[in-house]
């Protein structure tokens, strides 16, 4: 399984020029990693070497576990092809790969042939490779956790 994370929201160059994350950004991701946590153990979280990355896959590490490793080739603009034998690595695994729009919705696509999802920030979405096709297993993003009519229809399908 393959978890496409966008970074939680960033500051401003002016306020970082580094980009690190806002408290909103540490909170929402928080937020959907403890959600998940008794359903998602990553055996490992890769990220890109920019700070936003990099503490969103540290809020996921403190709270899902799994090992972290930084990337130089999950930037924004990078070729979403260089991460496609990755991800066929990740069968019998859980892989998180915390990153940044273009390059996360270029690799969804890559991986689904469809640009369905919009992810978001602090979203994570789920992918398998089913039958030799990845398929979209689910998408959680910060803001439908705490809807009420979103626990209702959780609950009425499982």
């Amino acid at each position: 399984m393959v978890v496409l994370v966008q970074h939680g929201k960033a500051k401003s160059e002016e306020e970082d020029p580094e980009r690190g994350l806002k408290d909103e950004g540490f909170y929402e991701t928080e937020k959907v990693a403890r959600f998940l946590q008794n359903i998602l153990k990553p055996s490992k979280i890769f990220c890109s070497m920019k700070k936003r990355a990099v503490q969103t896959a540290e809020v996921i590490a403190k709270i899902l576990g799994g090992e972290i490793e930084k990337l130089d080739y999950i930037n924004p603009l990078d070729d979403p092809k260089k991460v496609l034998p990755l991800c066929d690595e990740s069968q019998e695994k859980v892989f998180v790969i915390v990153g940044h729009l273009p390059h996360l919705a270029n690799l969804l696509k890559e991986l689904t042939g469809s640009d369905c999802v919009s992810l978001k920030y602090s979203s994570f979405c789920a992918l398998d490779k089913i039958e030799g096709k990845w398929k979209i297993l689910w998408f959680i993003t910060p803001d439908i956790i705490n809807s009420s009519d979103f626990h209702s229809k959780f609950k009425k399908n499982f």
